[in-house]
């Protein structure tokens, strides 16, 4: 059933690619197949790993979607019916969904902490007033043109002093500061607001001011979902001031006589976190398959260059010592038979088997060289394929000097390669560096 299901994504994934005018499978994609999976057809394999690739990502998508449905079903509903104040002295401003027939209203609720005693503050009304006149504002920009629900929640920075506002006339404007005035002419309706200032001192002695504050109400740009945002918002202050000695209070049930639900805003029953990294994981595991191809094939070169120069060296002694080249070629293959997984061996083997299979010996090497892909191993190829045309003369003369050659590479491949093992043990040392003079300079600065 697994094999079937990762034909099934392959064929699938394949005319996908074919649609968008891609090839099935890319020719560099073949070649890195061929050398990492030597005696395989390139086809076959590919539409194995990427069956394989995709039936590993399909079933992580479907256990985290699994995980995400469960954590969506366990969480349940969201709605909310009760506040919980945060701690005295502090203030909380829930950011809420109100959901009714009219669609869902985002609002921004403000709870306080339990009311107590005020401790003894000193306070100035003259600055009451002036932050009182500059929160009520709003939206406005001033109270000569207001056209914006007024902030009825003032507070005062003057420790001590409580702060609230009264409309003269709540048919223009309502007790949570929005505008009730159905029409407003373009020059604007006149009307008062009455602000009150109480402040209470330690030892219980009291004062309280009033100040009437003239206002013109003119045309403005509110709209119908605004308001009912507004009136929702009142009716949660209310309910929080009637419960002010509660640890919680209840939310409405209904706005204007229609029925809402409530939710806190930003907080989803369900943490999208995790289908997110599910997709992540599957998306890893959908690349991890080809970066290992290209890993493999990086790793069979070098394993390749570093064991040409062992090769043409034995062929050389071989061919000196009178054996001809298949026979020398047969005798370092079973000579190194216990080294599995060597790339080089692997293709030989491949190569010897095509001669017994009836490849000419010439064409055999030559496929040998193109093959493995390599310049070195193209020169070998190409010499063993033109010397088994025209004789085996100078054959040995001419694998020496490339064995020569091909000793020097390996000198300067060794030299590179601790080149860089010696750049990538920088950092490091850079770092044990700093972690040594911090342990020598830290003592010193902490005597003085």
């Amino acid at each position: 059933m697994g094999r079937k299901a990762e034909q099934w994504l392959a064929d699938v994934y394949y005319g996908i690619r074919r649609r968008l005018g891609k090839e099935a499978v890319p020719e560099a994609r073949k070649a890195r197949l061929r050398a990492v999976y030597p005696g395989e057809l390139p086809e076959k394999k590919a539409r194995e790993l990427d069956g394989r690739r995709l039936l590993q990502a399909v079933l992580c998508l479907g256990v985290f979607g699994l995980l995400t449905a469960a954590a969506l079903l366990a969480s349940g509903d969201n709605r909310v019916t009760e506040l919980a104040r945060p701690e005295e002295g502090a203030v909380r401003t829930y950011r809420l969904e109100a959901e009714g027939e009219w669609g869902v209203l985002e609002l921004e609720v403000p709870v306080e902490g339990r009311r107590t005693t005020p401790e003894e503050r000193e306070q100035l009304f003259a600055q009451a007033e002036e932050e009182a006149r500059r929160q009520v504002l709003g939206e406005n920009t001033s109270l000569d043109a207001v056209w914006a629900p007024l902030d009825f929640q003032a507070t005062s920075s003057v420790p001590g002093m409580m702060v609230w506002w009264t409309p003269q006339d709540l048919q223009l404007i309502g007790g949570d500061g929005t505008l009730q005035a159905e029409e407003i002419p373009a020059e604007g309706i006149p009307t008062v607001l009455v602000l009150s200032l109480y402040w209470e001192s330690g030892s219980g002695e009291a004062e309280q001011r009033q100040r009437e504050v003239p206002v013109r109400l003119v045309p403005g740009e509110q709209t119908g979902a605004e308001a009912l945002a507004a009136r929702a918002e009142q009716q949660i202050r209310e309910a929080d001031q009637e419960a002010r000695e509660e640890d919680t209070f209840s939310l409405p049930e209904q706005v204007d006589g229609k029925p809402v639900v409530f939710r806190i805003a930003g907080e989803s029953p369900v943490s999208w976190e995790l289908l997110a990294l599910g997709v992540l994981a599957a998306a890893f595991l959908f690349f991890r398959e080809e970066q290992q191809l290209k890993e493999g094939f990086q790793r069979r070169n070098r394993q390749l260059l570093l064991d040409y120069g062992r090769l043409v060296e034995n062929l050389s002694v071989l061919m000196g010592a009178g054996l001809p080249v298949r026979r020398a070629w047969e005798r370092i293959l079973r000579d190194n038979r216990k080294k599995e997984g060597r790339s080089l061996y692997e293709e030989m083997a491949l190569t010897l088997h095509a001669m017994e299979q009836g490849v000419p010996e010439e064409q055999a090497y030559g496929d040998f060289g193109r093959r493995c892909g390599l310049p070195p191993y193209l020169r070998l190829g190409s010499l063993l394929e033109t010397n088994g045309r025209s004789g085996t003369k100078g054959l040995a003369a001419l694998l020496e000097r490339e064995a020569a050659d091909a000793f020097q590479e390996r000198l300067q491949m060794a030299r590179r390669q601790g080149e860089e093992v010696s750049s990538r043990l920088l950092f490091p040392m850079i770092v044990l560096f700093g972690l040594v003079l911090a342990l020598l300079m830290i003592p010193a600065v902490l005597t003085f």
